[in-house]
């Protein structure tokens, strides 16, 4: 449930990020998601741990946590510069 509520929390930020727009505000959401992402991440190396997530499904959520850290990333980039 814990992780449930941890994708969704990211899901709400990435919303409230898009729709901000004042740039240091958007830095903030974002500095933020970063914080998320990296919970979620240990919240899947934990439920994995614990046999909750098949070797095959931690695999695919790391892979998919990976490219949400690039954009995430991409974006705090642009916003930084704009």
């Amino acid at each position: 449930q814990r992780l449930e509520t941890t994708a969704l929390k990211f899901l709400e930020g990435v919303i409230r990020a898009n729709l901000e727009k004042d740039k240091v505000e958007r830095g903030k959401f974002l500095t933020l998601l970063d914080v998320d992402l990296q919970i979620l991440r240990s919240l899947l190396r934990v439920a994995h741990s614990l046999k909750f997530l098949s070797h095959a499904q931690f695999e695919f959520s790391l892979e998919r946590t990976t490219e949400l850290g690039k954009m995430l990333g991409g974006w705090q980039k642009q916003t930084a510069s704009v």
